[in-house]
């Protein structure tokens, strides 16, 4: 889902080629709040979580959501919503995101170094034309691209041994970093 700024999605905004199963929302400060976490969750993550039992041969499999907990992405809807549908949410533990979410260690990490070179390129061939300025549509193809660049079999599966939840390998982290996290966040 690509959350933009404003008070509703513009069809200038979005692009036929875009990564396939992009959603929009928007938000007044263009960040991810309930509204908009209950549209993803209910329109194409459950959707797809449906597929993939079909597919799969397995109509009444639970499915889990790992998520960093931010408090936007939780409500008594979003709640009801996945008990109805078999789907259990495991929220990750706080200010340890950045060592545990799958992710955050293997797939966004590319995505972020490909958007920085796409980014100078960017700026390089639009020195002097018109505003210079990214417009929102070319982000959304930009984005397609490396974002099919990152999301590889590869790097997800590193994402989940690396950070010891598959296979799981409790040792991965001691307690003590989860506990020094801890504190800090209080």
């Amino acid at each position: 889902m690509i959350v933009f700024k404003g008070a509703a999605v513009q069809a200038r905004w979005t692009s036929p080629a875009a990564f396939p199963g992009t959603v929009y929302a928007a938000s007044r400060n263009g960040w991810m709040e309930e509204p908009q976490f209950f549209h993803w969750f209910t329109t194409s993550f459950i959707n797809h979580i449906s597929k993939k039992r079909i597919d799969m041969d397995m109509p009444n499999a639970t499915a889990l959501l790992l998520y960093d907990g931010h408090a936007s992405d939780i409500s008594l809807r979003i709640m009801q919503a996945a008990i109805e549908a078999n789907i259990q949410i495991i929220k990750f533990p706080s200010h340890l995101t950045d060592m545990i979410q799958p992710l955050y260690k293997c797939v966004f990490g590319p995505v972020k170094k490909a958007c920085d070179r796409q980014l100078v390129e960017f700026g390089r061939d639009n020195i002097g034309v018109l505003t210079g300025r990214l417009q929102k549509r070319d982000f959304v193809n930009m984005l397609s691209l490396m974002w099919t660049a990152a999301i590889t079999k590869s790097n997800i599966v590193s994402g989940f041994s690396s950070t010891g939840i598959w296979p799981l390998n409790r040792a991965r982290f001691p307690g003590t970093a989860f506990e020094s996290h801890q504190l800090a966040a209080h």
